[in-house]
């Protein structure tokens, strides 16, 4: 089912695609370059993603008030009959999808720099223990690092 919990999922869209794109732009810029470029594409990414699932979950809790079945497939169907409702009256799949990313721009630069400061910070602390060890890090100093 639709999952609305964007909280968790963030993390592991943001990390993977900064792995991703990091090691990809490494073998043709520079180490900062490359780790700014794959902080904002990997901001991008979130907020692309995450931005159906915070709308669908603000628009559910505003029709939580308003009906008593609270199950997730109901909610999606009536608030998808809802936003038809007010876009056209008619099945319009390009002004849904229009009506979800409304504002979406401010959400792509609010992450973008976000996730670019954030991975940066990640991705130095992360090569200076790995330079100062001399070894591969372990999954649990990864995930100190990126909790802090």
């Amino acid at each position: 089912l639709f999952c609305t919990d964007t909280h968790s999922r963030k993390p592991s869209v943001m990390f993977s695609t900064f792995d991703r794109t990091r090691s990809f732009a490494s073998e043709r810029l520079d180490g900062n370059a490359a780790a700014i470029g794959a902080g904002m594409l990997s901001g991008f990414a979130t907020a692309c993603l995450s931005t159906p699932a915070d709308w669908f979950k603000i628009r559910s809790q505003i029709s939580l008030s308003s009906s008593f079945d609270t199950s997730t497939t109901s909610t999606l169907l009536s608030v998808l009959k809802r936003e038809a409702e007010t876009t056209g009256g008619k099945r319009r799949p390009l002004a849904l999808i229009r009506a979800i990313y409304r504002g979406h721009l401010a959400n792509l630069c609010r992450e973008g720099v976000f996730t670019t400061v954030y991975l940066g910070m990640y991705d130095r602390a992360r090569h200076a223990l790995y330079a100062s060890e001399g070894r591969h890090l372990k999954t649990v100093e990864v995930l100190v690092m990126s909790s802090l």
